[in-house]
């Protein structure tokens, strides 16, 4: 009893080692909208090329911390090879049409921005460049913009497949009249046969394609919504399942890759007893790491020989090693790049010039401006209450006027 008692410990240990760490590991500070509009104002943006959505966000997640003593958390949005290929390229597939086309033509694998709560406690994120017209956006709503190039790709394939099957259903029917003719008349009948059985199949496999899409009729589609994940292995693993992901991190994790680093470790890409260097770890980003780590990913094909999996405790353990914890100059000097070169800062003078204001200062001011503004509301409710009271009087005044007439 004691030994299967021990077995059953020990298994269940296991499974609770074996697992990824989550990349978030606090909670994002809290703020009034009217400290948010401010952040919001203040952000980095207007010398922005508008390519690199994590280099901006990096700059803007260092802004926050040091000009508003501000702790904010960033939200990945993460695109599946599903949303990609079926949507975006309206309809070519798999990991070839990503290798071919370089991995960035057709589709766009992430988004990503920081983000603060409110005073209620919702996520607010801040997305100037890709939503400029939107001002500050709570997440359902940052979300919905982002997945709104899906509702509008699956409008577009919507309409080639009923296109497509109208076609075949046309040349269907000719071809079922062309078979009676030639039955009637005794002619060879195999051809027209077998062009029928491509036909109907043909069919069949737009009407699975369309099912699959969520296409209902040509008025209705199921709406593309996004599941919230912990860890990007419930993205990697994924692919074909789901439309899109979204995730929270830390404000310190760069891009993807580092996320795949913290699930995944190095691969053993670095020596027994020391830890990858950050030269080593850009080689494996910037390859194996750049795109979903599954088995179709051609440089990962050795880790899922023979049952082999690399979603293991071992390089769990090792990922554990490459927690991010802080900024980096390295990361910092990669995103200032993101800046126009007529406009682009030297390193040190973007970090002097955002050096932390006095935040205890800058706390009296907000709360000696918040009870301004509550001295002026209450003022205008009392002088709203005043004329009210007098129009009131006014009026008393006309009818006992009338009466006395």
């Amino acid at each position: 009893m004691y030994k299967h008692l021990f077995l059953l410990i020990s298994i269940v240990s296991l499974n609770l080692l074996a697992a990824p760490m989550s990349p978030l590991d606090y909670a994002p500070s809290r703020h009034s909208n009217y400290e948010i509009r401010q952040m919001y104002r203040a952000m980095f943006k207007d010398d922005l090329k508008g390519e690199d959505c994590f280099k901006r966000a990096y700059i803007w997640s260092y802004q926050f911390v040091n000009q508003f003593n501000a702790r904010p958390i960033k939200v990945f949005f993460h695109y599946t090879d599903k949303f990609n290929f079926e949507l975006d390229s309206q309809g070519e597939s798999g990991s070839l049409a990503r290798l071919l086309n370089g991995g960035s033509k057709i589709v766009w694998d992430f988004h990503v921005a920081p983000a603060v709560e409110n005073e209620k406690g919702e996520i607010i994120v801040l997305d100037p460049i890709v939503f400029p017209k939107k001002g500050i956006m709570k997440l359902n709503e940052w979300i919905d913009g982002l997945a709104a190039r899906g509702e509008f790709y699956l409008k577009k394939r919507s309409e080639k497949l009923f296109d497509d099957l109208e076609k075949a259903d046309k040349k269907l029917d000719r071809n079922k009249d062309r078979l009676k003719r030639q039955i009637k008349n005794e002619i060879d009948t195999q051809y027209t046969r077998e062009r029928i059985s491509e036909l109907e199949n043909e069919i069949k496999s737009i009407k699975d394609k369309m099912k699959y899409l969520g296409i209902i009729s040509k008025g209705r589609r199921k709406k593309i919504t996004c599941s919230e994940i912990t860890n990007i292995e419930d993205f990697d693993k994924n692919q074909w399942d789901a439309w899109c992901f979204y995730q929270k991190s830390s404000m310190y994790y760069f891009a993807p890759g580092e996320l795949r680093v913290l699930n995944y470790g190095t691969l053993g890409n670095h020596k027994p007893g020391r830890l990858s260097t950050q030269e080593e770890i850009n080689a494996l980003i910037n390859s194996t790491y750049r795109f979903p780590v599954n088995e179709e990913n051609i440089e990962l094909e050795k880790y899922f020989r023979n049952g082999n999996s690399i979603y293991s405790e071992m390089f769990y353990q090792d990922g554990a090693n490459y927690v991010m914890s802080d900024f980096t100059d390295y990361y910092l000097e990669l995103s200032l790049s993101e800046v126009k070169a007529p406009k682009r800062p030297d390193l040190e003078w973007f970090k002097t010039h955002l050096k932390l204001k006095d935040p205890e200062l800058e706390r009296r001011l907000e709360l000696e401006r918040e009870e301004e503004e509550e001295r002026l509301e209450a003022l205008r409710k009392e002088e709203e209450r005043r004329q009210r009271r007098a129009e009131r009087e006014r009026r008393r005044r006309d009818r006992r006027e009338r009466r006395n007439n």
